[in-house]
């Protein structure tokens, strides 16, 4: 392609994701674009993915399928946009329908590095210490140095992720080099892990460019900035992800490099599979002139050598839910937390979604909230869908959500998440992840002007305990919940047999109640020992129970990781005989 057979005068439109490092990349692209074709115009449009909204799920390395391209994926197939920009690695390894990689550039540094308080190396960091990750392959890597050192989830973008370690609810995060340079991060403690510690996410710190196949207007400018040495490369890394077969269940990494030798182009490949837990690890390390084929062939050699077990969730001991069904009754767009956590814990879940989120679209109640939320003193949300939902009410507003809202409070550190997620913050958490707690616990005095935000099921106990204390509560419905009718494929697997079934929602459980009232195996599946019926709270519990379910479990955390923990002691006990 050359510059001189491209139109004057065309507008080009981009699409970006909204975090700032997403921006931040995207216009870096658009730059490279402006200049390599000077007629062109460039605008912008910028989108929110499920990744961005739904902040309670621990990424594993490449995230879930589509987790942050398949809303962009979908406004190209719409012809909104004529390009999006992507992190090479949140890209599944398959090309959707429809769409190409038009142009892969933009690596300069593929490492992680790890950003601490106090500047202190990640080797010197005192055992207990929390290291904030998302990512099964950091995790996996970090345990496989550290064991003595503790991961917890972290969620949301770069500069909220180091402000949870500079408040002190970590000791330390892990994140990718290259988002790190791009926003001029260069003030944070900052140590840089070398290769031999932590091998990157295949594709990491490189961009992605996607495009319509049928756009040759588009790919005809793409042409100008692509990098094939990168994408030799990045070819090879992706093609040994997708020959293991491993999806988000196994911690996967890889790094390649291209060079010429006696004239010919050479891909050297080293590869890494490891367990969760960092006691096991496959690496494979190979060089080839065909990229694709070496991935393939490396894959090969790791499930030869063990990597096998790792990406089937084994490890040299047994994982405490190893072979365990659990059912996931979860909205499908909300399945994705629960069954990382289950997977990295080696249970297969079985995903049946009972319910479906319904916003509450042309509720005046909810504009006129959103018109003028700050005639509050607290603003109140029940649940991460309640926050999701109001914000979007409120951008629509056009209103900026940030001078204009009262106090936040947030009925658990998941719904906190999902605040911060929308550039605001978070004023109260209750002590327990309760309603009562938030109600009893919320500083109010008699008076005090409340928005409460929830749904229309929900259990109504936050907004009576604040009205018994003299608070002049407002309940506003952001969404309702419906039942989903259970598939013929869904029946059969649960009558192949589940060992534990996940409850997260009163509504879930009353719809998988009146879905299994006429599947006799299922019923009396939930009768059977060993099977653990688990809720993620007492109000739950006591709903799941109205509708007749054998409720065994409640987690003693109300949270996605708790509801796992607890599965966790209940068979762990079980297999100790207590």
């Amino acid at each position: 392609m050359t510059r001189g057979i491209l139109e004057k005068n065309v507008t080009l439109v981009a699409g970006s994701r909204t975090s700032q490092l997403a921006r931040a990349q995207t216009e870096q692209v658009i730059a490279l674009l402006q200049a390599a074709n000077a007629h062109y115009h460039f605008d912008l449009r910028l989108y929110s993915t499920r990744g961005d909204r739904e902040l309670e799920a621990p990424l594993p390395a490449i995230g879930g399928k589509g987790l942050f391209t398949e809303r962009l994926e979908q406004a190209l197939r719409d012809g909104e946009i004529d390009f999006a920009v992507h992190s090479l690695k949140d890209l599944p390894v398959d090309d959707s329908d429809g769409l190409l990689l038009g142009a892969i550039l933009g690596r300069f540094d593929a490492s992680d590095v790890v950003v601490t308080r106090q500047g202190i190396p990640l080797s010197d960091l005192p055992p207990g210490s929390v290291i904030g990750t998302s990512s099964l392959r950091r995790q996996a890597q970090i345990l496989a140095a550290r064991p003595d050192l503790e991961t917890r989830s972290i969620r949301g973008n770069v500069e909220t992720r180091i402000r949870k370690v500079t408040d002190g609810e970590y000791d330390a995060v892990v994140l990718a080099a290259a988002g790190i340079a791009r926003l001029g991060l260069s003030d944070a403690h900052i140590e840089r892990l070398p290769f031999s510690f932590m091998l990157p996410a295949p594709g990491q710190g490189a961009l992605a460019v996607q495009c319509r196949e049928d756009d040759e207007k588009t790919r005809s400018a793409l042409a100008e900035v692509e990098d094939a040495v990168l994408r030799a490369s990045v070819t090879a890394e992706r093609s040994f992800l997708a020959a293991l077969g491993a999806g988000c269940s196994a911690p996967v990494a890889a790094l390649a490099t291209s060079a010429i030798r006696k004239g010919r182009s050479v891909v050297s490949l080293r590869g890494r599979v490891l367990a969760v837990d960092g006691r096991a690890l496959v690496e494979v390390t190979g060089e080839d002139s065909d990229p694709e084929s070496l991935g393939r062939k490396l894959a090969g050699q790791a499930l030869e050598r063990g990597a096998a077990g790792l990406v089937a969730g084994r490890t040299g001991r047994v994982l405490p839910l190893s072979g365990r069904r659990v059912v996931v009754t979860r909205a499908a767009e909300q399945s994705d937390e629960l069954v990382s956590l289950l997977e990295s814990r080696g249970a297969t879940p079985l995903v049946v979604p009972c319910i479906r989120i319904v916003p509450a679209d042309g509720s005046a109640q909810l504009d006129e909230a959103a018109e003028n939320p700050g005639g509050f003193d607290w603003l109140l949300f029940s649940s991460s869908n309640a926050v999701r939902i109001f914000f979007a009410k409120l951008g629509s507003k056009n209103r900026s959500g940030r001078q204009e809202l009262p106090r936040i409070a947030a009925v658990g550190r998941s719904t906190a998440a999902a605040v911060e997620a929308h550039g605001a913050r978070t004023a109260f958490v209750p002590a327990e992840f309760t309603g009562k707690a938030l109600g009893r616990e919320l500083p109010i005095e008699p008076g005090t002007r409340v928005l409460a935000v929830g749904a229309r099921d929900g259990t109504g106990d936050a907004e009576r305990e604040l009205e018994a204390r003299g608070a002049k509560v407002t309940r506003v419905v952001a969404y309702s919940t419906e039942a989903v009718r259970m598939s013929a494929a869904e029946a059969a697997e649960l009558e192949a047999g589940f060992d534990a079934l996940v409850f997260a929602s009163g509504s879930a459980a009353e719809a998988f109640a009146a879905a299994v009232s006429e599947l006799p195996r299922v019923r009396k599946g939930l009768e059977a020992e060993g099977v653990c019926v688990c809720c993620i709270g007492p109000s739950t519990a006591a709903a799941a129970r109205s509708a007749g379910l054998p409720v065994r479990l409640i987690a003693e955390t109300h949270t996605m990781p708790g509801i796992v923990e607890a599965l966790v002691d209940y068979y762990g006990a079980q297999m100790n005989g207590k």
